[in-house]
């Protein structure tokens, strides 16, 4: 999440006011947590859905039945309904780092639901989960990126199984990086810029 929310710091182009760049992080962090929807031990599956581990991936594929009914008889967009929709049940029938980690299926629902309900949304939240998704191409275990297609990505030198004690460390550069790009932003208020000079 920490990369995810620094990644999107560094290329966000201006927004209007603190108010948009606090969502747009907002947007990054879920987004940087959504690949993991289909994980029943993430922090976004346990805190989305405190059920049982096993009833997970079922609840998950209803709640993507459901947003399809919703957009068949207009209780929600439809293009985004059917897009969530299938989104959803995807997470729910595919393993993990398959379905919701592919660059050909994944992310491009995910970007064109964002795209549906407001434009400005489409940035943070489709930075957010390609961060999550590059960040796993550094496991050992790799990432199908092009998924359906096989064949997993990963880079030369791996941080192996937890990352080896590497992982903390990574989180906590990239929470300080974007406490400096955050403190730099024009939409921040100049006492925040005033006070960050004494520091």
């Amino acid at each position: 999440m920490a990369a995810g929310i620094a990644g999107t710091l560094a290329l966000l182009p201006p927004v209007d006011g603190t108010e948009e760049l606090f969502l747009s992080l907002g947007l990054a962090a879920l987004g940087s947590l959504l690949p993991d929807l289909d994980e029943p031990n993430s922090v976004i599956s346990r805190r989305l859905l405190p059920l049982p581990v096993f009833l997970r991936p079922v609840a998950i594929f209803l709640m993507g039945v459901g947003a399809l009914l919703l957009a068949l008889t207009g209780g929600a967009p439809t293009g985004v309904g059917v897009l969530g929709g299938i989104w959803l049940m995807g997470a729910a029938r595919y393993p993990h780092r398959t379905f919701t980690h592919s660059l050909v299926v994944g992310l491009p629902i995910v970007a064109l639901m964002a795209l549906l309900v407001e434009p400005a949304w489409a940035y943070p939240l489709g930075s957010g989960y390609l961060t999550h998704v590059l960040g796993d191409v550094l496991h050992e275990s790799g990432v199908p990126l092009f998924w359906p297609v096989k064949g997993k990505s990963r880079t030369p030198i791996t941080l192996g199984h937890r990352w080896w004690g590497v992982e903390p460390l990574l989180q906590v550069a990239a929470i300080c990086f974007s406490m400096v790009l955050l403190v730099e932003r024009p939409e921040m208020p100049q006492w925040v810029a005033r006070f960050s000079g004494l520091i």
